[in-house]
């Protein structure tokens, strides 16, 4: 099961992220898949890149603009499902914490 796709997740890579690099049937696989069929394909270094470069602290969003994912004709969603059920990468999840409630023992 996937969660559901939006720009304001963020995620990071995993250390399986090493099968990417290592297994050019993935590698392969992962181009085929996250290219959106116009223009040239993504070469296996910028696919890499791509996903070493996730963090936890940029939502996907500014992930796709700063590294222009459009440019480099890779689909975003595409590119997020192949990693997470590859388990390349993993969604961060942000939770609030509320600090300082005092109780009201009445």
């Amino acid at each position: 099961l996937v969660d559901i796709f939006q720009y304001s997740n963020t995620y990071t890579c995993t250390p399986r992220l090493v099968d990417l690099a290592e297994n050019t049937a993935v590698m392969d696989k992962c181009i085929a898949y996250i290219w959106t069929g116009s223009g040239q394909c993504p070469t296996p270094q910028q696919v890499f890149q791509l996903y070493s470069s996730l963090q936890p602290c940029i939502e996907l969003k500014d992930f796709c603009l700063l590294y222009d994912t459009t440019a480099l004709q890779v689909d975003d969603r595409r590119f997020i499902t192949f990693g997470v059920l590859h388990g390349l990468i993993r969604r961060v999840h942000k939770f609030p914490v509320l600090f300082g409630v005092e109780e009201d023992n009445t």
